[in-house]
């Protein structure tokens, strides 16, 4: 997890341009079936869980350097918050232009509000809504998992079972299954980091021979690679519904960590290359919601269709520049109300 941390920005640009391929061949042009990477892009929206896991890993040490739960919203409000009011706020206009006049002031407020996701399957920006409520999850649950790891265990299983029951039980829970199901992610990467300080892994590893590690990376991006091939997608759907897919996509967030750093090594010495994802992670917040919006209002107008291959080269194109500007606007804002 050290190598993890020291390229964190990197991985950040890896995976978020992952979840933009998974969501210009899932609404614009999907790709031929290329052997394994057509399998790997539609997999793309299991970067969430990655990042999600890394949100709980880091999170989880930063309160453990400093639990001021204040300090620790602040932060939250300004990186998140802050950065999603600048774009939802006119993006949600020009959605009401392509809706109106049905599309009311109050839709408006349903929408950026994030309600109209939590009980109407609304997924527009949906990761935004989500990992704000966990958030306000994260301070309790890090209290149970510095209880110790029966205590991390449990909290883990309880979650899976709640899901299992909010499914089976619920109708309610269908309309936000696609967040629910997330959360055992975020809870794993607090538990790891627990696992990490309390057993003080890194000193132990530092004793393995490093082929023994590399063996195990091998093993993990292998794993990787045999659920591609198999299509491993296709087969959970065909036995379950896509709440079964999201629950599982936890299994792949290590081999996923393994090969953007096995990607990252191959190509260390291609310095424009390494700047470019580290550059985009650094906005990977703003790269998200910029090119969803973007491909949403492709959607508005129903011309997502009419462009051939042209979106996978117009959208990059565009969300890249505009995320740079956003992220200064909310920096700017931020220190204007001494955030």
């Amino acid at each position: 997890m050290e190598q993890v941390l020291k390229h964190r920005a990197e991985i950040y640009g890896i995976l978020i341009l992952w979840v933009m391929a998974f969501h210009i061949n899932s609404a614009c042009y999907s790709l031929s079936n290329i052997p394994l990477l057509s399998n790997f892009i539609k997999i793309g929206n299991a970067g969430v869980d990655v990042f999600l896991f890394l949100s709980g890993y880091c999170l989880y040490l930063s309160l453990n350097r400093n639990s001021n739960v204040v300090n620790f919203f602040r932060k939250r409000f300004k990186r998140v918050v802050v950065v999603y009011l600048v774009i939802a706020i006119p993006f949600f206009f020009i959605k009401m232009a392509f809706k109106a006049p049905s599309y009311l002031i109050s839709n408006y407020l349903y929408d950026i509000s994030g309600l109209s996701f939590w009980l109407n399957n609304c997924l527009n920006v949906w990761f935004v809504h989500a990992i704000i409520v966990f958030y306000i999850l994260t301070i309790p649950f890090f209290h149970l998992v510095k209880k110790g790891i029966g205590y991390s265990i449990a909290l883990l299983l309880l979650l899976y079972v709640l899901n299992i029951i909010g499914f089976l039980y619920f109708p309610l829970y269908e309309k936000a299954a696609i967040a629910y199901t997330r959360i055992p992610a975020y809870v794993l990467g607090m538990i790891l980091a627990d696992c990490y300080q309390r057993y003080r892994i890194q000193e132990r590893l530092t004793v393995i021979k490093p082929i023994y590690l590399s063996l195990l990376s091998i093993l993990l991006i292998g794993y990787l690679i045999f659920f591609l091939a198999i299509d491993g997608r296709h087969l959970i759907l065909s036995l379950s519904y896509t709440t079964g897919l999201y629950m599982f996509y936890i299994t792949l967030i290590l081999p996923v960590l393994s090969l953007a750093l096995l990607i990252l090594k191959v190509i260390s010495k291609i310095r424009w290359l390494s700047s470019f994802f580290a550059t985009v992670g650094k906005v990977s917040l703003e790269f998200y919601l910029i090119h969803v919006m973007l491909i949403l209002i492709l959607q508005f107008q129903g011309i997502q269709h009419n462009f051939g291959f042209w979106p996978w080269i117009a959208i990059p194109l565009l969300t890249l520049p505009l995320s740079l500007a956003a992220n200064k606007l909310s920096e700017l804002i931020s220190n204007k109300i001494n955030l």
